[in-house]
């Protein structure tokens, strides 16, 4: 049996033996291919990589090379900003400027126009005083001179009635001369007592005009404050005079 089982085994070898040659002879170009297929693809692979990292070493370049483009633009676009930023400064500034004298020529007009109108208040009110005193010492003279016509019409009727009785025309004659010498004084006094309040009504005008324009110069001076400028002064300092000499040029040019 077991010789038949060799004899079997070695018909077997010689019987398949072609074919497993066969086999292998169809199956190296297989191999072959497929070896040539992964080295194909392997080498695929790596040309697709390479041109991958080729690509991204060239959006690497366009992105650094775009960036400084924009980095550039940026730095034009920030000078152009600050040259359009400082010409607006300047302007400002300017207009600022031209405002600050304005204002100041403004408010050195305000204050010569209420100190005037205040000296001619002050002015108005001692003529008016004045005139005042004038018509009522006019008036009160007539009055003593009426007076003085009544008493020597009054003397003389006196005179005239009771000349043979001296006893009663020196009483007479008294009584009209006290109340001369009565209205003579009332009106001396009233006269006096008027004077005295025109002296009075002087002093007062020359207080008001002093508190007025100081009251201006302290509402002025906190307007000036408010607006950071400078009042005009009388310094006699080169730019103090210079200041003044423009401010009041420029009030004579507006009036």
């Amino acid at each position: 049996m077991n010789e038949q089982k060799d004899v079997f085994g070695k018909f077997d070898d010689i019987l398949y033996e072609p074919i497993h040659a066969i086999v292998a002879y169809v199956e190296e170009p297989i191999k072959q291919l497929e070896s040539w297929r992964k080295t194909r693809e392997a080498t695929a692979d790596e040309r697709v990589e390479a041109r991958i990292e080729k690509e991204k070493q060239k959006m690497e370049v366009w992105t650094e090379e775009a960036r400084a483009k924009l980095e550039m633009k940026r730095q034009k676009w920030a000078v152009q900003i600050a040259d359009l930023e400082a010409d607006h400064a300047m302007k400002r500034q300017k207009k600022f400027v031209e405002a600050l004298e304005k204002y100041q020529v403004d408010l050195a007009k305000a204050t010569r126009d209420i100190v005037t109108s205040m000296g001619e208040m002050s002015i108005e009110m001692r003529e008016r005083a004045n005139l005042l005193l004038k018509e009522m010492t006019e008036g009160y003279t007539a009055l003593q001179d009426r007076a003085a016509q009544k008493s020597m019409e009054q003397l003389r009727e006196a005179r005239e009635t009771y000349g043979d009785d001296p006893e009663t025309f020196h009483m007479l004659r008294d009584e009209i001369m006290y109340e001369r010498r009565t209205a003579y004084d009332l009106a001396g006094r009233f006269i006096d007592a008027l004077a005295d309040d025109l002296k009075q009504v002087n002093q007062n005008a020359d207080y008001l005009l002093k508190d007025g324009m100081q009251t201006t110069k302290i509402y002025l001076a906190e307007m000036a404050g408010k607006m950071n400028v400078q009042l005009p002064t009388e310094d006699d300092t080169p730019i103090a005079i210079e200041k003044k000499d423009f401010i009041e040029t420029k009030i004579d040019e507006e009036t």
